[in-house]
């Protein structure tokens, strides 16, 4: 049995990157961002589908909380949610406001995989 140790080179290059505060709408066909681009998430379910062969065709993301990483192309996209102060945080906690996107695509079919 060897010891090999496996390192993954993850960089910001490797991925779209935005925080909720980029979040426009959210809607049946997806999530518009500030800079006008879309999260489609019709798109996202098929590149899900044929990155994991055996799911339902509904998943569009893994969800790490507080992180959503979309199956976009031609990168991933990570969407992230920062943790506020601590005065906005009792009333508005980073885990209701992550939730509440969840919802919303569950909400419109689709689903994304918890990872957390």
């Amino acid at each position: 049995m060897s010891d090999q140790i496996y390192a993954f080179d993850f960089s910001f290059k490797d991925f779209i990157l935005y925080t909720e505060k980029d979040i426009v709408a959210v809607n049946k066909e997806g999530i518009l961002l500030n800079d006008g681009n879309l999260i489609n998430f019709r798109l996202c379910a098929e590149n899900f589908k044929e990155a994991h062969k055996n799911s339902s065709g509904k998943c569009i993301a893994e969800r790490i909380a507080p992180t959503f990483i979309f199956y976009t192309n031609p990168k991933p996209t990570k969407l992230t949610f920062l943790h506020r102060n601590k005065i906005i945080e009792l009333f508005s906690p980073t885990r209701n406001r992550v939730y509440a996107l969840q919802r919303k695509i569950e909400q419109y079919g689709f689903r994304t995989w918890d990872l957390s």
